[in-house]
């Protein structure tokens, strides 16, 4: 068979992708859902318009790329410093985020995709937070792809958690073990505390792509920007008219960008 045939069979929708191989895709993938409100109110009249189109828009991409090789895809949908926003769009965007879920869910499971939510539970409605809990719990088993939905995350934010449940681990510590020295104490925080800590699945690392519409800038992302991350800017382009070649594109710069990477 030919080897053309092969790859449009394997990467199927992603005819610039066939002479990949799996180790050249990125694992973990970052889309920042940027720019429904312009696009609401250009199409609409309403930007508030623009945030159900963006959640269509997720879905169709989720599903265009489940046959590409990568561990991780991530969609942020709400950032720390959106809570800003007037309340009605809040409230809007809560409401869809909780229905999405759950209109998605079924098929998330039968996938065999493991559903991560990143971010706090603390401050969103508590029907949007139980919605979270139950296809995280639901998928847990799963072992296929892994779909991440960033909603109250920012990057100050998560640091600020972060620094508060490393004083609680340090002091809980202390109290148990009061024979070891400030240095000991300290030392227990390493790597592999910080990613159990940092993601609440322990299964994630910092993206290896971040994909932007709208505008050159990364935001309050944190910790999911790490030193190898690439970032591909679609600056004339919002979210909602965001396609498969867009992200085909993305994939071919990254490729083209981390062969040359650290040498």
């Amino acid at each position: 068979m030919d080897e053309r045939i092969r790859g449009a069979e394997r990467y199927q929708g992603f005819p610039a992708l066939n002479n990949l191989e799996p180790s050249d895709f990125p694992g973990h993938t970052i889309i920042v859902m940027d720019g429904n409100r312009h696009f609401g109110q250009e199409h609409f009249g309403d930007k508030l318009a623009g945030h159900p189109e963006g959640a269509k828009t997720a879905v169709k991409l989720l599903r265009a790329s489940l046959p590409l090789p990568g561990r991780a895809l991530t969609f942020w949908g709400f950032a720390a410093d959106n809570w800003r926003r007037d309340t009605d769009e809040v409230d809007q965007l809560m409401t869809l985020m909780m229905s999405t879920v759950q209109q998605n869910a079924a098929e998330i499971e039968r996938l065999g995709i493991k559903f991560v939510h990143l971010g706090r539970k603390d401050r969103i409605p508590e029907d949007l937070a139980t919605s979270l809990r139950e296809v995280e719990e639901a998928t847990q088993g799963n072992d296929g792809k892994v779909l991440c939905a960033a909603i109250d995350f920012g990057g100050t934010d998560q640091d600020i958690l972060l620094n508060q449940q490393t004083a609680r681990t340090a002091i809980q510590i202390a109290r148990t073990l009061p024979h070891l020295s400030e240095d000991e104490i300290a030392r227990t925080v390493d790597a592999e505390w910080l990613k159990q800590n940092r993601d609440p699945s322990g299964i994630l690392g910092p993206a290896d792509l971040i994909i932007r519409p709208q505008h050159y800038r990364t935001s309050d992302i944190g910790w999911l920007n790490g030193p190898a991350t690439e970032i591909f800017f679609l600056p004339e382009l919002q979210f909602p008219e965001m396609g498969p070649q867009h992200l085909e594109a993305a994939i071919l710069q990254y490729t083209r960008d981390t062969q040359n990477y650290g040498k």
